[in-house]
Order: structure tokens, then C-alpha cells, then sequence
């Protein structure tokens, strides 16, 4: 659970401004730098670029001060689990620089929002958004760093696996996949393969099983009428996938539900 107990959005100071905590702040600190800043840390200077994010801890040394305009958006805040950054993956008391940056700054505007309303069940609205946002730092981090040149083709993969996936029941080949960002068979496999641990064809049988599982609910479908909706036009194919995914054949699957 977190708990929240300050911050502000795109919030600017005077040029120059500059803040300075030796022992910390008391609580954790995730700052969004909009302008650039000089800060300081075991007496060394670091120059962040816009779109500079870091995570203080409760008792870490905090100094930091614009280069010019100070312009920056920032949480105050507790948390139950002790090892959360760890947990999301999120470096602590260092500077990172997330892809994602409008959007976690409009998860930072809508805490705020509900920080300052105070509507109904706003502290349960706030925990969720934190833990929004560090989904959304994690998930970003995980293929930013060390592989920044993989990044932007990780965002084409992510929608072209959305596209599989969610149109599962259409007649996909390694050709037709490939297509979605202009790679060859063999390219395409291999990327897929890294950046979801799993090849297509495995992630797209699962997807096509899980939906076979919802329709053989529906007492008013044959076999069949599953199966093609599955993107399977052959039903010993369709049987013999389920059967190998599931344990039991879609028949026996129906008369259990």
C-alpha cells in the first residue's frame, strides 16, 4: 500500500532554486525533472537532460539545484513494502531517463488530482495510480536500459502482438507476422522470442486455447462453431491442440462447465 503525502505537478520555482536535504527527506521522493539540473551526489555533479527521473529513499542525501529555470513535477510518499523499487526494478538514489515521460508526468497530474479533491475512496484512487506508475517506470526500464537501441522496435513488437493476439482468430503465418514490422521469418522469431521469452506460435496458441475455454461455456456453440472462431477451420487440429493445452478434449472441457 502507499501512502501519499505530498506533491505537485509541473511545479516551477524561482531560476536558480535549489534543494537541499543532507539526511532526506523522511520518506521516499520521485521527482520528474522538466528542466535540466545540477545534482550533487557523494560529491560529484551531474547535469540531467529534461525527462530526468530519480527515486530518493527516506534517509539518502538529497542536493539538487536548476541549471537555470527549475521546472519539475514530484511525489512524497510511504510504502508498506520495504523492497517495492525492487520490485518494479526501479533504480534507487540514480538518475534514469524512462521513454515514457509524458505519460508518467499525467500519472503524476492525476495523483495530484485526487490528492487535492479528496472524492470518494481517493486514497484507494491514489494507491492505484502509484502503483501505475511504477508499472508503466518498470515496464519501460526493462528495455530501456542497456538496450537502448532495441527500444523503439520493442514498441513496434508490443503493438503488432496486441494486433495477434486480439485478432487471434485469424488465419496468422510467420509471413504475415513478420510483415507487422517489416522483418524476415527468421528476425521477426527471434525478436519476438526476446522480448516475450516465448516464440509466436506458442503465445498465439495460448491465446486462441484461452478463448476456446470461454466459448465452450456457451452451451449454444457446437465444437465446430468454436473451433473457427479459434482460427482453427480443421477440428482434429483444434482437438488435438486443446487436448495438449489443457488436459482433456473440448467436449470433456463443455461438459465440465
Amino acid at each position: 500500500m502507499f501512502r501519499l503525502h505530498y506533491c505537485d505537478y509541473n511545479v516551477s520555482e524561482s531560476d536558480g532554486s535549489r534543494i537541499y536535504r543532507p539526511g532526506g527527506s523522511g520518506d521516499y521522493l520521485f521527482l520528474y525533472f522538466i528542466t535540466p539540473m545540477k545534482l550533487y551526489k557523494n560529491h560529484k555533479l551531474e547535469v540531467t537532460r529534461p525527462g530526468a527521473c530519480i527515486l530518493y529513499t527516506p534517509d539518502y542525501f538529497q542536493h539538487y539545484e536548476a541549471v537555470k529555470e527549475f521546472k519539475n513535477s514530484y511525489l512524497h510518499f510511504e510504502s508498506d513494502h520495504a523492497q517495492f523499487p525492487a520490485h518494479y526494478q526501479i533504480p534507487e538514489n540514480t538518475v534514469f531517463y524512462p521513454h515514457q515521460t509524458e505519460q508518467i508526468n499525467q500519472l503524476i497530474r492525476q495523483i495530484q488530482a485526487e490528492y487535492l479533491t479528496r472524492s470518494n475512496h481517493y486514497e484507494e484512487q491514489i494507491n492505484n495510480l502509484l502503483s501505475q506508475l511504477f508499472i508503466t517506470l518498470s515496464r519501460d526500464l526493462c528495455q530501456s536500459i542497456g538496450e537502448p537501441e532495441t527500444a523503439g522496435l520493442y514498441q513496434q513488437f508490443q503493438k503488432s502482438r496486441y494486433l495477434i493476439l486480439s485478432h487471434c482468430e485469424q488465419e496468422w503465418n510467420s509471413d504475415s507476422m513478420a510483415e507487422l514490422v517489416n522483418l524476415s521469418r527468421s528476425q521477426f522469431y527471434s525478436y519476438y522470442t526476446r522480448f516475450f521469452h516465448r516464440p509466436p506460435k506458442a503465445d498465439l496458441i495460448e491465446a486462441r486455447m484461452e478463448k476456446a475455454k470461454t466459448l465452450l461455456t456457451n452451451k449454444a456453440l457446437q465444437i465446430q462453431d468454436v473451433a473457427e472462431m479459434c482460427g482453427f477451420s480443421n477440428i482434429s487440429h483444434f482437438t488435438r491442440y486443446f487436448k495438449k493445452q489443457c488436459g482433456c478434449t473440448p467436449r470433456e472441457y463443455g461438459r465440465k462447465k
